[in-house]
């Protein structure tokens, strides 16, 4: 977030110092905008992610089927896969608006969306529960998932990992998405990471 800050103070000053600027360079502007907007966005949802909703297996949030034994992280531990998802939503943000994804042709920008931020948090839980990435059936959402191993983990990693791949590459620069969740959860000695897309 103190990146984040420092962007947004960078840009204020460029444009009280240089009004112009916001005509000669309008999607740098909405880009930052947007990025911060969305950061916080997703770090109001992040806080309240645990008060219920619908879950991704079709119950309420927190409702694991046959892995009701996943117990959450210490809390050292939770802090820093809340770090990686909120470096997967920065990159996330940061590499569509840096490959220019075009928001007119598609749905608009990329939002958090809480039943999607609850789906993908059930998702990485149940994946870290069993060991293995799960199948997700919804014609509607559109789901990437990776796993790594937990001391080398980090946001950063995560999606290098997926544009090495077409089709997750694919999904993540979409301008027909117009909402996302994204989650992780640690078990078997990874980090499992989900994030969800839908238009």
């Amino acid at each position: 977030m103190n990146e984040m800050s420092s962007r947004l103070a960078v840009l204020g000053s460029e444009l009280i110092n240089d009004p112009l600027n916001l005509v000669r360079e309008p999607n740098r502007v909405f880009a930052t905008l947007l990025s911060a907007a969305t950061l916080a966005a997703s770090t109001v949802l992040g806080v309240t992610a645990g008060e219920g909703g619908a879950g991704y297996f079709g119950g309420s949030s927190g409702d694991y089927g046959d892995f009701a034994d996943f117990e959450d992280p210490a809390l050292q531990e939770q802090q820093r896969l809340t770090a990686i998802e909120q470096d997967l939503q920065r990159g996330l943000l940061e590499l569509r608006a840096r490959e220019a994804v075009d928001y007119l042709s598609g749905s608009g920008p990329l939002l958090p969306d809480p039943a999607l931020q609850l789906q993908a948090q059930d998702a990485a839980r149940d994946n870290a529960a069993n060991g293995r990435e799960q199948a997700f059936l919804d014609s509607n959402v559109s789901m990437i998932q990776a796993s790594l191993p937990a001391e080398s983990a980090s946001g950063e990693a995560f999606l290098d990992l997926w544009l090495r791949s077409a089709p997750h590459t694919e999904i993540i620069l979409d301008p027909a998405y117009a909402f996302y969740g994204v989650s992780t959860a640690q078990g078997h000695g990874k980090v499992w990471a989900v994030i969800l897309f839908s238009r």
